[in-house]
């Protein structure tokens, strides 16, 4: 199995984090599982091979198959791939993808979707183009030519969202709300109302996420205890630290974090 990542055009960088793409050619019986977790950030993946199947924690699943989106979950979910697969996606920024594709963000979240059934004969036209490219290269420059023709939709007053989104982005979950009004020059009530149209969720519960996110980013870069994970990610103590793992992984720390990180590490 092979994943890689990409990095995308500059006038694209401030929202979309990287295009990736994994490519298994394992047999039928062979099963690959992926445990994704809570995360501040959407992902766009169109599938050009095979199918994957999509596990919930109230115990259903769904076949995704073509193009979904992965909107901004505080859920984590397993992805099983039975079968050889062929994948590339997009790892958007915290609000990008609400924001780019028009949309508001509190409505996607938590939820799994077909690109056509958010955006109609665009979804279905965008699906196709991905699908029937002849590389991957080819797949990333589609994609990178569709998303820059939508920054022109962008309003200013979103933007300037976003760069608050960012300030909590950049500081890893650690900036308190107050500072980040002083900081944008918004009344606390403003900023609640039009953070979660574009971010998906209220500026404290991101903050949480992108804490918890930064942990697993620390973990998987220098492996050490899960004591000094914690206190390096910001965390105050260990007991908030393990109350947001079960939450936002579904899992006790001691469980999630003795998984294999190696597929991930490779870019």
């Amino acid at each position: 199995m092979r994943y890689l990542r990409y990095l995308p055009s500059p006038r694209l960088r401030d929202y979309i984090h990287f295009f990736w793409t994994l490519e298994s050619s394992a047999p039928p019986t062979t099963h690959f599982f992926h445990w994704a977790v809570a995360s501040g950030s959407s992902k766009l993946v169109f599938q050009y091979q095979g199918t994957m199947e999509l596990e919930n924690p109230s115990g259903t699943s769904q076949i995704l198959k073509g193009a979904s989106i992965q909107a901004q979950t505080q859920r984590a979910y397993q992805y099983v791939t039975p079968q050889a697969v062929g994948l590339v996606g997009v790892y958007f920024h915290p609000g990008a993808l609400g924001m780019l594709l028009g949309v508001p963000a509190h409505e996607l979240t938590n939820q799994h979707l077909a690109l056509s059934d958010l955006l109609g004969q665009v979804g279905k036209d965008l699906e196709e183009t991905i699908i029937l490219a002849r590389s991957n290269s080819e797949r990333i420059h589609q994609l990178t030519m569709f998303f820059e023709n939508r920054l022109a939709t962008l309003s200013s007053s979103d933007l300037g969202v976003l760069r608050c989104i960012q300030s909590i982005t950049s500081s890893k979950g650690q900036l308190a709300i107050q500072a980040l009004v002083d900081q944008h020059y918004l009344s606390q009530r403003q900023l609640e109302r039009r953070f979660k149209t574009i971010a998906g969720f209220s500026p404290k519960l991101l903050s949480r996420i992108i804490r918890f996110e930064h942990s697993i980013n620390l973990f998987m870069d220098h492996p050490t205890s899960l004591t000094q994970t914690a206190y390096a990610a910001g965390y105050s103590d260990q007991s908030h630290f393990i109350r947001d793992v079960n939450e936002f992984a579904g899992q006790p720390p001691m469980t999630y974090f003795r998984q294999d990180w190696s597929l991930f590490r490779s870019e």
